[in-house]
């Protein structure tokens, strides 16, 4: 019979009831055996009220829900997150030394991009199966940049049109490289030109969540930022555009078609990222950073001289 069964509940009840009629029954009689008997009258009666009354508090609030729980002594193990394989997995282990090749995912036409994304992977991925792997999405990046900088994240090129959309780069992608690759499913990293500054954003605010960290590349920091764009050679204006709060965002000033800024932006994105993520490990969650509070500066006291009138004749 079921724990939180209504009959088992009844039956404790009408035992519960037959107890008490039992004890009062008896509490007169028997002759000597009564002075054990009313005492064990008792004790039953009460064991059996108590165990009624838990039985329909536990039917109410449904604390176990089965007789395995409630007789259960040992604590739960450990929650266990299993990696599944990508699809590629088998194709890149047969090729160790292949590390950046051009990725054409289903329906990846449909995204708009001038080419089809190039993806670099970490140079121990087939080494742990186990592992899953960031990812650094880079936008307008020359692809013979990114193979150098193999790092514990895997990259991801593209090469955007006018009518890329961003839905695209934040929804559609993260989800064909996850079935194609061990990647997580938050925490990404974002490298964008300045050329992709505006969708860039567009990006991050849809995929909110998925894209905490921001890099600009070949943009130099706003004015608010505390750096003046003036001071920055080669920088180009910021793209007009709000970003959503929380997002960490970097930028690397330069000439755009050089790899320093580039390295610079990629080294610091991969950085800002988890580390490669265990099977028995949980996917980081994206908490936004709370507000920073206003400091408070005091006044200085007044340099100026006081006056405090015309000064007494000693006597």
């Amino acid at each position: 019979m079921p724990l939180t069964s209504v009959r088992l509940t009844v039956l404790a009840a009408v035992l519960t009831a037959g107890m008490l009629a039992g004890t009062v029954l008896v509490w007169r009689r028997w002759g000597r055996w009564r002075f054990l008997a009313r005492p064990l009258g008792v004790l039953l009666t009460e064991a059996l009220l108590v165990f009624t009354v838990g039985l329909a508090v536990n039917r109410s609030q449904e604390f176990y829900p089965s007789w395995a729980a409630l007789l259960t002594t040992s604590d739960p193990p450990p929650a266990s997150y299993h990696t599944a394989a990508g699809r590629l997995d088998a194709w890149l282990a047969a090729q160790p030394s292949l590390l950046s090749f051009p990725w054409r995912p289903s329906g990846w036409t449909s995204w708009h991009l001038a080419a089809a994304p190039t993806v670099t992977v970490p140079a121990d991925y087939v080494a742990h199966p186990s592992w899953r792997y960031s990812a650094v999405l880079v936008l307008g990046a020359r692809p013979w940049a990114l193979p150098a900088l193999t790092g514990p994240t895997v990259l991801v090129n593209v090469t955007t049109t006018a009518a890329t959309p961003a839905a695209a780069l934040a929804e559609v992608l993260p989800g064909s490289l996850g079935r194609d690759l061990r990647v997580t499913s938050h925490r990404w990293a974002l490298v964008t030109s300045a050329a992709d500054g505006a969708l860039a954003r567009r990006v991050v605010t849809v995929g909110r969540g998925r894209f905490p960290v921001l890099a600009f590349v070949g943009v130099s920091a706003p004015a608010h930022a505390g750096a003046s764009p003036r001071s920055q050679p080669h920088a180009v204006a910021l793209p007009p555009g709000v970003l959503p709060a929380g997002i960490q965002t970097a930028y690397f000033p330069g000439v755009p078609t050089k790899p320093g800024p580039l390295k610079a932006a990629l080294h610091w994105a991969a950085a800002e990222t988890p580390p490669p993520l265990a099977a028995s490990a949980a996917e980081p969650t994206y908490v936004p950073p709370e507000p920073k509070r206003p400091h408070r500066v005091k006044p200085k006291p007044s340099s100026k001289a006081v006056n405090h009138g015309p000064r007494q004749p000693r006597a």
